[in-house]
């Protein structure tokens, strides 16, 4: 019986997975990515809980903008009537 190279990495291949599996490689590569899934799963909820505090912090400044822009405006309409008031005064 003739056998060329690629029954012999067959063969090769099958007793090093075997090995690999006896000595507990398996293991350690689901324990390893067991571990990084869990790293990224916290990650993934601290990435949560800062966009929640930036969305707090961006609807906080967006209600001090248009706070600041209200009152803005009642500066001006008081400026305005004092203004109107003052001209009415010099015009007597």
């Amino acid at each position: 019986m003739h056998f060329d190279a690629s029954f012999f990495a067959l063969v090769a291949l099958i007793i090093f997975l075997g090995i690999v599996a006896y000595a507990g490689g398996f293991k350690a590569m689901g324990a390893g990515l067991d571990s990084r899934a869990e790293r990224i799963r916290r990650e993934l909820e601290h990435a949560a809980s800062l966009r929640k505090e930036a969305e707090s912090l961006l609807a906080e400044y967006k209600q001090k903008r248009l706070d600041a822009e209200k009152e803005a405006q009642s500066i001006v309409a008081a400026a305005k009537a004092d203004a109107e008031e003052y001209a009415a005064e010099t015009r007597r």
